[in-house]
């Protein structure tokens, strides 16, 4: 299990976050949820940090000047992603326990009014019999590329196969991921823009996004670069069969139409007559089309990977928020990726509670298969492939943020139930019914 504890960061005081397959994340504006999912994101990317610093080209060096350069790199990264005027509270101290079990953990904290980097015994121990060996692997690769430089495609190809797998299993993890942050319609509506961020073409006086959030964004454009390239071509080839078929017909109602890429010009079809250009469809669908198009681009690669996506209820209207989070379930489910979201919205959550309970319904009642698969439109399932809609109660967690209370992080699964608690559901609505009774009574 991966856990996330931070202690007097920005606007967090105390949160401790079992970072599940599916993990919500809920409150106000400005409660941190952001925060959060970018240390999530932050933690799960030092991977790919240690990762780019192999490379067969590069410079020998022993294991000892390697963990001191991975320490500085990790440490500057941090600083970019976090961008802040002041050092840090002196009581600040985040860690990301890569698996609990073998007590493998990474931490931030300052000391001397510098922010420093740490490992568990174990991390440490890992890292450094990982290094050794990838150090000897990559002298002993650029060795046989000087003895034979016919094979060296296939040389390199093998070291950083080896590379890989050596993090993966240093790390704990094999889903690095994508942020998909909100504000996606950038990608779609300005589209000058977002060639010239795309190229770094920007002035430093127009770089005004700053910190981690040029970063995310950045990484989530050339992304959204690669899924109109890969939207234009043959991809409904991979899509040609019940599964598929399901997956596309819920993108169809989530867009009300097709999507269509005709020589890298999007658009909507609307019917057989009508369609709209991507650049003129309305917000709801342009915040929502990167979404769908990353859930169908994992379907079709059978990625195993991490989506951390920020309000995926941007600007869409109930029935799609529904249909939109049963569509990133059952890519999760089938992919076996992990979905980690942040929302305000009470829909969103209700959908969570609703796959929640139904897995709770099937388990208790299987002969409502039937029935259940009908009410969801997904008869044509198939659950030994993987291909299933409801979340298992001990893959999800969800938590409550809120600088305004005694307690700042709080889960919100019941732990009789395993559904989200009835008691958060009625907080929500307590002032509202409030006001209505207020009203009421003046009349």
């Amino acid at each position: 299990m991966q856990k996330l504890i931070v202690d007097n960061f920005k606007q967090i005081t105390h949160a401790e976050i079992e970072v599940k397959d599916f993990l919500l994340l809920i409150g106000p504006q400005a409660s941190g949820k952001s925060t959060i999912a970018k240390l999530i994101y932050f933690f799960k990317f030092i991977q790919q940090f240690y990762i780019d610093m192999f490379s067969v080209d590069a410079p020998e060096m022993t294991g000892d000047v390697f963990m001191v350069n991975f320490n500085i790199r990790i440490i500057s990264k941090f600083q970019e992603y976090f961008s802040y005027n002041e050092i840090p509270d002196p009581n600040f101290r985040t860690q990301f326990l890569l698996s609990s079990e073998k007590n493998k953990s990474l931490h931030f904290s300052v000391k001397d009014d510098k922010v420093m980097v740490g490992f568990s015994q174990s991390m440490h121990d890992s890292l450094t019999a990982s290094t050794e060996k990838l150090l000897a692997f990559q002298k002993q690769s650029k060795e046989l590329i000087a003895q034979d430089p016919a094979n060296e495609m296939k040389i390199r190809t093998e070291f950083y196969g080896r590379v890989l797998k050596e993090s993966c299993d240093t790390f704990e993890d094999v889903k690095i991921g994508l942020y998909i942050p909100a504000g996606r319609n950038i990608t779609v509506s300005f589209s000058e823009q977002f060639q010239m961020l795309f190229f770094g073409q920007l002035s430093d006086k127009q770089k005004h996004i700053g910190g981690n959030e040029e970063e995310i964004i950045r990484s989530f454009m050339l992304h959204s670069k690669r899924l109109v390239d890969f939207f234009s071509n043959g991809y409904r080839q991979k899509l040609d069969n019940p599964f598929g078929q399901l997956v596309l017909k819920i993108a169809k109602m989530i867009l009300k139409g097709n999507y269509k890429n005709e020589n890298g010009t999007e658009s909507i079809q609307v019917d057989d007559k009508n369609s709209v250009s991507l650049g003129n469809a309305s917000s709801g669908q342009q915040e929502s089309i990167r979404i769908i198009q990353d859930m169908i681009f994992i379907l079709c690669n059978n990625i195993d990977t991490t989506r951390i996506i920020e309000e995926p209820e941007a600007h869409i209207y109930p029935e799609a928020q529904k249909l939109l989070i049963e569509l990133m379930v059952l890519i999760a489910n089938h992919c076996h990726s992990q979905m980690i979201v942040t929302t305000h919205s009470p829909y969103v959550l209700s959908t969570f509670n609703n796959m929640l309970y139904y897995s709770k319904v099937l388990k208790a009642h299987p002969s409502k298969r039937e029935e259940l698969e009908q009410h969801f439109l997904s008869e044509t399932l198939n659950t030994a492939n993987q291909e299933f809609l409801g979340i298992n109660a001990d893959r999800f967690e969800a938590y409550s943020l809120d600088p305004s209370r005694d307690v700042y992080c709080q889960s919100i699964k019941d732990n009789t139930t395993k559904l989200i608690g009835d008691n958060f559901f009625d907080s929500e609505t307590e002032k509202l019914n409030d006001d209505f009774a207020f009203l009421y009574n003046l009349m």
